[in-house]
C-alpha cells in the first residue's frame, strides 16, 4: 500500500494538473504574416484588428503581425486594405493561433495603394511634438507621486528536454500543464517564475531626481536570490520615447520621435481617426535599409492637439544584435488627466534573451514579461526628505514574506488564472 502521504501528494499534482490545463484558455494570441495572394510578397501595412473592438494593429514592413488580448470579445480576426478583399476568420479564444493570411486583390474596387515614406510632410508632425515634448514627457514635469504595481513573468525556452527526465517528471507536472506559446516569437514556453511588485515612485524635476520605493514584494518559482531575479528592476522600462535617446542595456537607440530622427527613419502616417473624441494620428516607422546600427520598429498614436503620445507599440529592429538579446517589445499607453497632462496607464516589456551559466558554453534561453500599472498620479506630491539621503534609485521597504498581504487587494490589475 502507498503511503498516505505519497498520495496525498499524487492527488494533488494531479488536481494542478488538470486545473493547469483548464487555465490555459485565457488570454487569447494570434500571429502571423500578411502576403498578396497574388504575387506571394509581403504586405505591410495592412490593418489587423479584432471585429467589434479597438484591438488591432498594422503589420510591418515584413507583413508580420501578432495580437493578445483577454477580451472574449476578441472572436472574429479581420485584415483589411484598400484594393483587395477584405479576410474574416473566427479564432478560437484563449488559446495560441499562427493565422498566416493571403489578401486577394479586388479588381472591382480601386486599385492596391502603394504606401511610400512621407518623410518630408512627417518632419512637421515631428517638429510639434519635439515643440510639445517638455509639456507632455512626465519626467519633464516638477513633482509627481503615483503608485505601481508591477508584474513580471520568467518563462523557459526550448526546455522540452528538462520534462523527459524520469526524476523531474512528477515535479515538473504542474509546470508543464501551463505550457504557453509566446505570441511575440511563436515560442513555446514553460513558466519559472512569477514577481509582484508594489512600489511608490516619485519624481522630481529639481534637483532631477526618481526614486522607487518597494512596499510589497511577492516572488514565486524560481528562488527569490536566484540569478534570473537581477533582471526584473526598473531600469528595463526606461523606453522614454520622448528622450532623443533611448538607453537599451547601456547602448543608446534613437528615438523615433525625436527631431533629428529622419537620418534613421522612414515615416508613414497611415490613419487619422477619432478616440475619446480626439482627433488621432497613427503613426508608423520603420529604419531606413541603408542604417545598420540598433533601431526601433513600430507604430504610434499622437493626439493631433496636443501632439503627446497616446499608445506606442514599439520593438528592436530585426538586424540590430544586441549582445545576449533577440527580441525586445515595447508597448506603452497614456492618459490625459483633468489637469490636461499625459500620464501613462501602463506600459510593458517583452524580452526573448540567453544568458551563459557556469561557463559561456552553457546556454539558457528565457523569455521576460514585464507589466507596470499606473494609478492617479499626485503632481504636489515631493520625494521624503528620509529618501534624499541615498544614492540608490530603488529602496527595497518590503515587508517579509511571512506577513499578511491581501494580494488581491493590492493588485491594480488580477492575475489571470495561469498565472494564478
Amino acid at each position: 500500500m502507498l503511503p498516505a502521504n505519497h498520495i496525498r501528494k499524487t492527488f494533488l499534482l494531479s488536481v494542478l494538473f488538470l486545473w493547469g490545463l483548464t487555465l490555459s484558455a485565457q488570454v487569447t494570441k494570434v500571429r502571423g504574416v500578411v502576403t498578396d495572394a497574388s504575387t506571394g510578397a509581403a504586405m505591410p501595412f495592412v490593418n489587423v484588428f479584432f471585429e467589434g473592438t479597438t484591438i488591432g494593429i498594422s503589420t510591418d514592413m515584413e507583413g508580420r503581425y501578432y495580437l493578445e488580448t483577454t477580451s472574449k470579445e476578441a472572436k472574429i480576426l479581420q485584415a483589411s486594405m484598400i484594393g483587395y478583399t477584405s479576410f474574416s476568420m473566427e479564432v478560437p479564444y484563449g488559446q495560441f493561433s499562427q493565422v498566416d493570411i493571403a489578401l486577394e486583390p479586388d479588381s472591382e474596387h480601386l486599385a492596391a495603394s502603394v504606401i511610400k515614406p512621407d518623410n518630408r510632410r512627417l518632419k512637421r508632425l515631428l517638429r510639434k511634438i519635439d515643440q510639445s515634448r517638455r509639456r507632455n514627457d512626465p519626467y519633464n514635469y516638477s513633482n509627481w507621486g503615483v503608485t505601481a504595481y508591477t508584474k513580471t513573468e520568467f518563462d523557459a525556452t526550448n526546455a522540452d528536454w528538462i520534462t523527459r527526465l524520469p526524476i523531474l517528471k512528477p515535479t515538473l507536472e504542474p509546470i508543464t500543464a501551463c505550457k504557453d506559446t509566446s505570441v511575440e516569437t511563436g515560442v513555446s514556453f514553460y513558466p519559472v517564475l512569477l514577481s509582484e511588485t508594489i512600489s511608490q515612485l516619485y519624481h522630481t524635476s529639481d534637483p532631477d531626481m526618481d526614486k522607487e520605493i518597494i512596499e510589497a514584494n511577492h516572488i514565486s518559482g524560481v528562488e527569490a536570490d536566484n540569478f534570473l531575479t537581477q533582471y526584473s528592476g526598473n531600469y528595463l522600462l526606461n523606453a522614454n520615447l520622448y528622450k532623443e535617446n533611448i538607453n537599451l542595456f547601456n547602448l543608446q537607440v534613437p528615438s523615433p520621435l525625436a527631431a533629428y530622427g529622419h537620418p534613421f527613419y522612414d515615416y508613414y502616417l497611415i490613419d487619422s481617426l477619432y478616440l475619446d473624441g480626439r482627433k488621432t494620428y497613427t503613426l508608423r516607422f520603420h529604419p531606413k535599409p541603408v542604417v545598420t546600427s540598433p533601431t526601433f520598429d513600430g507604430q504610434v498614436d499622437i493626439d493631433a492637439e496636443d501632439y503627446s503620445i497616446r499608445s506606442a507599440r514599439i520593438r528592436l529592429a530585426d538586424r540590430a544584435n544586441v549582445n545576449w538579446i533577440r527580441h525586445i517589445d515595447y508597448d506603452m499607453n497614456y492618459t490625459r488627466l483633468e489637469s490636461g497632462h499625459w500620464f501613462p496607464t501602463s506600459q510593458s516589456m517583452f524580452i526573448d534573451f540567453s544568458i551563459a551559466v557556469s561557463d559561456s558554453s552553457k546556454v539558457v534561453s528565457f523569455l521576460g514579461n514585464r507589466k507596470q500599472y499606473f494609478g492617479k498620479p499626485d503632481f504636489s506630491a515631493k520625494i521624503p526628505d528620509r529618501y534624499l539621503e541615498t544614492d540608490d534609485p530603488v529602496i527595497n521597504e518590503a515587508k517579509d514574506e511571512d506577513d499578511e498581504i491581501d494580494w488581491s487587494e493590492a493588485r491594480m490589475v488580477p492575475l489571470t488564472p495561469r498565472e494564478q
